[in-house]
């Protein structure tokens, strides 16, 4: 549908860089074992390209998890917020 509108055809790929984001990030915060098989055909990618993305947005949304490369999971620790960030 976005590729069909004139005013949206220009910005598809940043919209859906910034949803795959966006869907990843809250994912993680809600679950905290998450099979990187389900993640990489939510987001649309495919093996290695999958795992470097999820790297490279744990790293930048400075999510405290883990890569369980024998399970295929993405392990998620619980992050509390201090409490003079409240």
């Amino acid at each position: 549908v976005m590729r069909n509108d004139f005013f949206l055809e220009s910005v598809v790929d940043e919209f859906m860089h910034s949803a795959n984001l966006a869907i990843f990030e809250i994912f993680c915060r809600i679950h905290t074992k998450i099979d990187s098989k389900m993640l990489s055909e939510r987001v649309d990618l495919k093996g290695e390209d999958a795992e470097q993305w999820i790297v490279n947005l744990i790293q930048g949304a400075k999510l405290d998890a883990k890569i369980d490369s024998e399970n295929d999971n993405v392990v998620m620790f619980q992050q509390y917020p201090e409490i003079y960030e409240q």
